[in-house]
């Protein structure tokens, strides 16, 4: 009788559409492209501790399907911290890493020393004359035969509005799932990361926020979500940006979790200096996807889970 009136009074109260969504915003805020199931009728356990738990399926967007590769395992306690472990998908084990991005080095050194840099000035002239860039996962696309859809990720050369970058892809028919964004990370404030290096200069990759499509909610309910966004629509990015603000703000008001400290100093960071992204992931035809290698901005490209045909325009 004491878990079913807790099961009765967790079903009926916020408290079931708020731990969903606590779910759905620190895993799609914190996983490169990854998405959560948005059914908040699925299996929901609430434990004699008065713990808040629930397995959800994770997906990915290729083509036009929702690939699940895996699935979160998600807890709140009653003090409220929050915390998920993932496993994911035999299928896609080789994945399970998801893209890495390289921040740029604008965002790692004094902007202006740029227009020094050898190497991105002697990379984008090289790109403009149309010289072949070679890249191994760029092999790899080009290897594949048409038919497929496939995820794909990249870096790019400097920090940029998230609408701007949007306007690089217009003309690609291909869709957006997520954006890395640079709050701050090394430059602001200490963060963890990971050091390698490319024609000899050092390339930084470390733990950020992702811009994803927008999700909705309203009186404790989610009452819309994207999947993708279109190039297309990029004067609406606005709207997204606004939403990624606001989500964090009322994940850590709602919630406490491992780094916490680090999404508060890049809340702070990104409402001072706005929001910058330094790459994407996207999805669409094998075909399509490789004419991305022609844009001087972009690089570091890594191939995702590819799938049979499926595609609308």
């Amino acid at each position: 009788m004491y878990l079913g009136a807790l099961h009765i009074y967790f079903n009926q109260t916020q408290v079931r559409g708020d731990f969903f969504r606590s779910v759905i915003s620190i895993v799609e805020l914190n996983e490169d492209g990854l998405q959560v199931e948005k059914s908040v009728t699925g299996p929901f356990e609430v434990t004699p501790f008065l713990s808040q738990k629930a397995n959800l399926k994770l997906f990915r967007e290729v083509g036009d399907r929702q690939v699940i590769v895996g699935e979160v395992h998600a807890k709140k306690t009653i003090t409220g911290h929050m915390s998920y472990k993932i496993s994911h998908d035999g299928r896609y084990l080789n994945e399970n890493d998801g893209p890495r991005f390289i921040l740029p080095y604008s965002a790692v050194k004094d902007p202006e020393a740029l227009e020094n840099n050898e190497q991105i000035q002697s990379e984008k002239s090289r790109l403009s004359n149309n010289e072949e860039r070679i890249e191994p996962d760029l092999t790899r696309l080009s290897s594949i035969e048409d038919g497929y859809v496939a995820e794909l990720s990249f870096s790019t050369q400097t920090l940029m509005p998230p609408g701007e970058l949007i306007k690089l892809l217009q003309g690609y028919d291909v869709r957006v799932t997520g954006m890395p964004v640079f709050a701050g990370e090394l430059a602001a404030f200490e963060t963890p990361y990971s050091m390698g290096c490319c024609n000899g200069g050092p390339e930084y990759e470390v733990p950020h926020l992702t811009l994803r499509p927008k999700a909705i909610f309203e009186n404790h309910e989610l009452s819309m979500w994207q999947s993708s966004i279109r190039p297309s629509d990029g004067e609406n990015m606005t709207s997204h940006v606004e939403l990624l603000l606001s989500n964090l703000e009322w994940m850590m008001a709602s919630n406490s979790y491992n780094g916490e400290d680090i999404d508060e100093q890049r809340l702070a960071y990104l409402e001072e200096n706005g929001v910058q992204v330094y790459g994407a992931t996207v999805t669409g035809p094998v075909r399509e996807l490789e004419k991305l290698k022609a844009q001087p901005e972009f690089r570091n490209f890594q191939l995702g889970p590819i799938e049979i045909w499926s595609w609308d325009k």
